[in-house]
C-alpha cells in the first residue's frame, strides 16, 4: 500500500470528512495492497449510509456492498499503460449510482475514489436504477412488505444532477492529484533518509571499533594521556551513534540475555560526561554491579542513552551559591523487577502531557521547552518507550516544580524517568 504511514492515513480520513461534510456523499478511497495486488481501503471509510443501504446490508450482508464497490475499483487499477482507467458512474448491486474517480500518479493509477450512494437527475439512469433494485428484490426474495419498505427506501435517496456530480469530481480529483505526489515524495525521502542513516551506522559501528581498540592498546599503568583521549572519542562517536539510531530505528532484533546491568548504565554516564562537565551538571549512577535482568542489550542500551542524554540536555547550568545540578541514575532490584530511575533538576513537564503520556509520542515536544535552545529530533522517548514496552515493562515520570507557588516556566524541576523491567523474560510476563 502506497505510503502506508498511520500520519497519511489520518490525512486521508480528514479529506475523506472533509468531502462527505461538504456534498452528503459516503466516500472510500482505495489504494493497491503491493502483495496481493488487490485493491483495499486505505482509511475507514466516511459513511453517512442511507437508509436504503442499510436495509440491503440487512438483508444481503455487509460484505456483498463492500465487495461490490471493492470490485469496481479493481477494473480502474488494471488499466494498462495508454489506456485511460475506467472511471464514471457506475450502479452498485442494489441500484444506486457511484462516481468512481482514479487518481493518476507519473502515469500510474495510485488511487481509486468511489463515492455516491445516489440516483441520477437523467430518467434513462433512473430506469436502471429501478430495473436493478427489483432484480435485487428477486434474488434476496424479500417478501412482499419488505419488497414495498424497500422501494420506498430508494425513492428516498436524493437525485444529484450530472452537472454537480461532475463538479464534486473535478474537485476531488484535483486535490486527491495534489496530496498523492506528496506522500510519494514523502516516501522518497523516508527511504533515502532511511538508507543515508543506515551507510553512517555502518561506518560509525567501525569507527567505534577502532576506538575501543586504540584505547585497549594503550591502556594500563601509569594512567596514560592517550588512554582518555581514546575513550573521549570512543564516547563521542557513541553518542552520535545514539543520535543516528534514533533517527533511523535501526535496532534490529530483539534479543534477550542475562545481561549486567550497572556496565550498560555506567556506559551512559559516560557518554554524555563532557556534555553535562561544559554545564556544570554533576552525573553520578549507584548499583550493585552484580545485579542482571534478561534484556535485549542494544536496545536498552539504547534507551538508557536516550534517558541519560535528555536528562542532561535538559538540565539547567548550574549557579553559584545555589544547589548544585545534577543527574542520578539508579538501579536496584524490588521483587521481580529491575527498576531504573534517572533523575535530573531542569526543564520540567506538565501534569497533562504526563497523564497523556504525549511526552513519548513521535515528535513530541514538551511545551516548557519551548523557548529554550535544546535541540533534539522529538524521536528519543517515543524510542524508549517502544523499547521498554517490548521488554514488557513500563515508565512512570514524575516532574516537581523546585518553587511550588511561581509558574513553572523557566523554573528548575526535579524530574524522575523510572523503569520498570521484568528480571526474567517469561510467557505470560
Amino acid at each position: 500500500m502506497l505510503g502506508g504511514t498511520e500520519r497519511r492515513k489520518e490525512v486521508e480520513a480528514r479529506l475523506q470528512d472533509v468531502f462527505v461534510a461538504s456534498t452528503g456523499l459516503p466516500i472510500i478511497i482505495y489504494e493497491k495492497n503491493e502483495a496481493t495486488g488487490q485493491p483495499e481501503a486505505s482509511a475507514a471509510q466516511s459513511r453517512c449510509d442511507r437508509p436504503f443501504c442499510e436495509a440491503i446490508q440487512r438483508a444481503a450482508g455487509r460484505d456483498r456492498c463492500e465487495n461490490d464497490s471493492c470490485s469496481r475499483a479493481a477494473v480502474s487499477f488494471a488499466a494498462v499503460a495508454n489506456c485511460p482507467p475506467a472511471d464514471g458512474l457506475v450502479l452498485c448491486h442494489a441500484g444506486l449510482w457511484n462516481e468512481r474517480v482514479p487518481v493518476r500518479v507519473n502515469g500510474e493509477v495510485r488511487a481509486v475514489v468511489c463515492y455516491g450512494e445516489l440516483r441520477v437527475d437523467d430518467s434513462a439512469m433512473e430506469e436502471r436504477g429501478v430495473e436493478r433494485v427489483e432484480t435485487a428484490i428477486r434474488q434476496l426474495a424479500l417478501p412482499a412488505d419488505q419488497a414495498a419498505d424497500l422501494r420506498r427506501l430508494y425513492e428516498e435517496v436524493p437525485r444529484y444532477a450530472r452537472a454537480d456530480i461532475d463538479r464534486h469530481k473535478g474537485l476531488l480529483r484535483a486535490c486527491l492529484e495534489w496530496f498523492y505526489p506528496l506522500v510519494e515524495e514523502a516516501d522518497r525521502v523516508d527511504l533515502t533518509a532511511q538508507r543515508i542513516t543506515h551507510e553512517i551506522q555502518t561506518r560509525m559501528q567501525q569507527a567505534i571499533a577502532r576506538a575501543e581498540n586504540l584505547a585497549n592498546e594503550i591502556a594500563g599503568p601509569p594512567p596514560h594521556k592517550g588512554t582518555q583521549e581514546a575513550f573521549d572519542v570512543l564516547y563521542s562517536i557513541e553518542a552520535l551513534n545514539t543520535v543516528v539510531q534514533t533517527l533511523g530505528d535501526a535496532l534490529g532484533e530483539y534479543h534477550f540475555e542475562s545481561t549486567q546491568i550497572l556496565p550498560l548504565v555506567i556506559k551512559a554516564c559516560h557518554i554524555y560526561q563532557e556534555e553535562a562537565h561544559a554545564k556544570d551538571v554533576d552525573v553520578a549512577y549507584q548499583g550493585s554491579p552484580a545485579l542482571s535482568a534478561e534484556v535485549s542489550e542494544p536496545h536498552l542500551q539504547h534507551a538508557l542513552n536516550n534517558l541519560v542524554h535528555n536528562a542532561v540536555k535538559y538540565s539547567f547550568r548550574s549557579v553559584p551559591d545555589l544547589r548544585r545540578r545534577f543527574v542520578l541514575v539508579d538501579v536496584h532490584a524490588e521483587l521481580d523487577e529491575l527498576v531504573i530511575s534517572v533523575e535530573n533538576y531542569g526543564v520540567g513537564m506538565l501534569p497533562d502531557e504526563i497523564a497523556s503520556r504525549s511526552l513519548f509520542q513521535l515528535n513530541a515536544r514538551g511545551r516548557l521547552t519551548r523557548g529554550e535552545f535544546r535541540p533534539g529530533s522529538g524521536k528519543g522517548l517515543y524510542f524508549v518507550d517502544s523499547v521498554i514496552r517490548n521488554h514488557h515493562g513500563r515508565i512512570e515520570v514524575t516532574s516537581d516544580p523546585a518553587d511550588e507557588d511561581a509558574a513553572p516556566e523557566g523554573l528548575p524541576h526535579h524530574n524522575r524517568f523510572t523503569v520498570h523491567l521484568p528480571l526474567r523474560q517469561g510467557v505470560g510476563v
